[in-house]
């Protein structure tokens, strides 16, 4: 019997046994710690979450900053941050940026208010993304920073007063949407798209900067009813930008030009409005292949609708220009078509070419109620045609000065102040079939001398004249009175 109670002792020490009350205790601990929380980060906000990287979907409760560096990063595709309305700040210039995406999709940012970063938001080289009620203003550079970044939303989000540009979308970001988004106060674009295409850009307004809406070697891009208004330069700005189209859009009140193109080709205006611009409504400046239809130019203090060494195919159709200096003028441009155009009530010409030679062709246009010349021809514009326009209520009717080679068919003078038709120092240009009546002096006054019709330097054939106050014509016999 002694071995087994030897063995039993051995077994024993190799496992003692434990009490009861134990093993209760030990129970009892390992249920608490089962229902202890796991720790989890602290509630967003203050600066200890500045350069914080967002990898879910999340909603601030608190504002977060002022941040020395970074604001927040999203860190992760198809997630939302809602800012709620919470701030984002930067303390300085030098900051970074307040909020950036870099290679992201399908992220939602939406509600955030981003001030005093050198860029409010960035988004790099990202798709898909939208930006929906945000803020970013008194930014170093851009309030919106788009770089690379193709098919991104940004609706109804404001850049106000930022040092640069309120939205910048440049470098191939293609195909993003721009809607209902506001840009006022910035030092210098509003709207700037710079080597993008085929963005769409609509019902979005830039207020009080310096140029309002530009476009910088953009094309294919659709600018639908937008409002640039009581910018210091230009409402809207187009360089070296092709095959754009404008639509419905507004530029009203600027410190220069309402819409002016430099160096643009094959862009299209319909029915957009240029008012109450210091300078000129709609300007061309070495400028081809544009077609211009049906837009306004109201009461702008100099000309509506001005083009300056813009050639080439330029088609100007049923645009009106009102109340201003000059109706529609065109500077050392040809080959330029005008067809069904109104000028009314402009100060001094309607439709004035000046140095323009080269097969300009203006038909079907009116111009009445202008208080200099309804159509001035002047200083070298040669060889250009005008067919079937109407000058009335004017001063001159037609004024052709020191210009030749040029051919007028079946143009109406009627009840003009001065003379229906008026040639000075100018030989070998054509009128025929053109009709002037009730004008207060001559139907046709010629004051140059040559081999032509009645010893004039240039031809007349089948002209009429009838109620004329002074005569038909000077000299007699270069029209014929009508029925």
């Amino acid at each position: 019997m002694r071995p087994r109670v030897i063995l039993a002792a051995l077994k024993e020490k190799e496992s003692p046994r434990v009490p009861l009350a134990v093993l209760l205790l030990l129970t009892v601990l390992g249920s608490t710690l089962a229902f202890l929380p796991v720790p989890v980060l602290a509630t967003p906000g203050g600066t200890s979450w500045c350069g914080h990287t967002i990898t879910a979907s999340t909603t601030l409760t608190a504002n977060i900053g002022p941040c020395s560096e970074l604001g927040l990063v999203i860190g992760a595709n198809g997630i939302t941050l809602n800012c709620a309305g919470r701030t984002i700040s930067g303390t300085s210039a030098d900051t970074d940026y307040g909020i950036y995406l870099s290679g992201r999709m399908e992220v939602t940012v939406e509600n955030c208010q981003v001030t005093g970063f050198r860029y409010g938001f960035y988004v790099l080289r990202s798709s898909g993304n939208t930006l929906v009620a945000d803020t970013a203003d008194s930014s170093a550079l851009y309030g919106f920073e788009f770089y690379g970044s193709s098919s991104n939303k940004l609706t109804t989000d404001t850049a106000d007063s930022n040092a640069h540009d309120g939205f910048h979308i440049e470098s191939a970001s293609d195909s993003n949407t721009l809607s209902g988004n506001t840009a006022s106060m910035n030092n210098n674009y509003g709207f700037e798209f710079y080597g993008s295409s085929s963005d769409t850009i609509t019902h979005n307004t830039a207020d009080g900067n310096k140029y309002g809406i530009v476009l910088s070697g953009d094309s294919d891009d659709a600018f639908t009813t937008n409002t640039a208004s009581g910018n210091s330069w230009f409402g809207f700005y187009i360089v070296t930008s092709s095959h754009n189209t404008f639509a419905t859009n507004t530029a009203e009140s600027n410190g220069y030009y309402g819409f002016y193109l430099v160096s643009s080709a094959y862009n299209s205006f319909t029915t957009n409005t240029a008012g109450s611009n210091y300078y000129y409504g709609f300007t061309l400046s070495d400028s081809s292949h544009n077609t211009l239809t049906g837009n306004t130019a109201d009461s702008n203090t100099y000309e509506g609708f001005y083009f300056y060494s813009s050639s080439d195919s330029n088609t100007l159709s049923g645009n009106t220009a009102s109340d201003g200096f000059d109706g529609f003028s065109l500077v050392g441009s040809s080959h330029n078509t005008l067809t069904k155009n109104t000028a009314d009530g402009n100060a001094q010409n309607g439709f004035e070419l000046y140095s323009s030679s080269g097969s300009n062709q203006l038909s079907g246009d009116t111009a009445s109620n202008d208080h200099g010349y309804d159509f001035y021809i002047i200083s070298a514009s040669d060889s250009n045609t005008l067919s079937g326009n109407t000058a009335s209520d004017g001063y001159y009717g037609f004024y052709i000065y020191s210009s030749s080679h040029n051919t007028l068919t079946t143009n109406t003078a009627d009840s003009n102040a001065h003379s229906g038709f008026a040639l000075y120092d100018s030989s070998y240009n054509t009128l025929s079939s053109d009709t002037a009546n009730n004008n207060a002096q001559y139907g046709y006054h010629d004051q140059s001398t040559g081999s032509g019709t009645k010893g004039t330097a240039n031809v007349y054939a089948g002209d009429v004249c009838s109620g004329n106050d002074v005569g038909g014509s000077s000299p007699s016999g270069l029209c014929t009175p009508g029925k």
